[in-house]
């Protein structure tokens, strides 16, 4: 009688978990009062970060935490915002895996939340006689978004390949935002080339810039600060349903987040879906690239160590580390 019960209660806990997992996604994590709950959240400029704006615009975290407060700044580059974090300003940032692996090295307590999307980079160039990477003269000047960024690291790691020197490029290279590096490359000034991210290569390649670099294949991600995880997991929690669910509407390509995107980065529906598409571009919260960019970085002395994954990752990004099967791409294979 007693192994019948115990079978019987067994079925029972795997309908209701089959239940539970199959069910539509929560309207909140708990009930309960958020009012005094408030997280400050940076990003950066570009479509690539649609999943998180999607979010702010959706309101998707107040979704899961009625009633709290979602501060949104943007800020360019991922040094300014590791800073921010470092100091107390921000909770969260959205950066490049290279912020986040050089702030880790210099003792700051944040770390990985997830992915948002795996880009791919082109560099720009509006020269037509500059055809390669040896081709730069020292005044030609590259913009990336910061020193340190995951630009800055793909142009090093390019540089390493093409040239035998990953530093080879250091003295040409501008800290400049995205929108501002692709005014300067068709305004004149002493910006020859442009390590650009969607939707700023397609805008460039329309005005008649040339991509003589497509390179990528390491995710952008989310990254919190140790106090805001440790004592705020129901807000933690939230932020990492929103940009699931924020990850999710834009893979469905749904009418409200085409809409969104398109209001923010100011561009037609029609263009939303061609940068939405763009070859290489991933939207996932799977995390790619992080250890494989953490060795280089240790290697080219831009970090003195290489971290191990809990070092560098909330138990949440560790669960979406992702695993390819098959090949490289052509990206990869163009760098590696």
């Amino acid at each position: 009688m007693k192994n019948i019960l115990i079978v019987v209660l067994s079925v029972v806990c795997v309908i209701l978990l089959g239940l539970k997992l199959f069910s539509s996604p929560p309207d909140t994590i708990s009930q309960g009062d958020y009012s005094n709950v408030k997280i400050r959240i940076a990003r950066q400029y570009s479509i690539s970060y649609a999943p998180v704006y999607v979010a702010e615009k959706m309101g998707l975290i107040e979704k899961y935490i009625p009633g709290a407060t979602v501060e949104w700044v943007t800020i360019s580059g991922g040094a300014a915002i590791t800073e921010a974090l470092i100091s107390g300003h921000l909770d969260v940032g959205f950066v490049g895996i290279p912020p986040a692996m050089i702030a880790w090295d210099k003792g700051a307590d944040l770390k990985i939340v997830s992915g948002i999307v795996v880009p791919t980079y082109n560099l720009m160039v509006k020269n037509p006689d500059i055809k390669s990477l040896a081709d730069f003269n020292p005044g030609d000047k590259i913009a990336v978004p910061g020193i340190g960024s995951i630009q800055h690291m793909l142009l090093s790691i390019a540089a390493e390949k093409y040239l035998g020197d990953a530093r080879a490029l250091d003295t040409n290279v501008v800290a400049m935002p995205n929108p501002d590096a692709f005014t300067s490359l068709l305004s004149g000034t002493d910006i020859t080339a442009h390590l650009s991210i969607t939707p700023f290569n397609e805008m460039e390649r329309r005005s008649g810039l040339n991509s003589i670099l497509s390179t990528g294949d390491e995710s952008l991600i989310c990254v919190a600060g140790g106090k805001f995880h440790n004592s705020s997991p129901t807000a933690y929690a939230a932020l990492v349903m929103a940009l699931n669910e924020a990850i999710t509407l834009i893979n469905q390509r749904d009418p409200r987040v085409l809409d969104i995107i398109a209001e923010v980065e100011k561009i037609s529906n029609e263009d939303v879906l061609t940068y939405l598409n763009w070859d290489g571009t991933n939207y996932t919260t799977s995390l790619y690239g992080i250890m494989r960019f953490a060795e280089y970085m240790k290697k080219a002395g831009y970090i003195s160590k290489a971290p191990e994954m809990k070092d560098i990752m909330w138990e949440s990004a560790i669960g979406m580390v992702g695993m390819r099967i098959g090949g490289r791409s052509s990206a990869e294979n163009a760098l590696y």
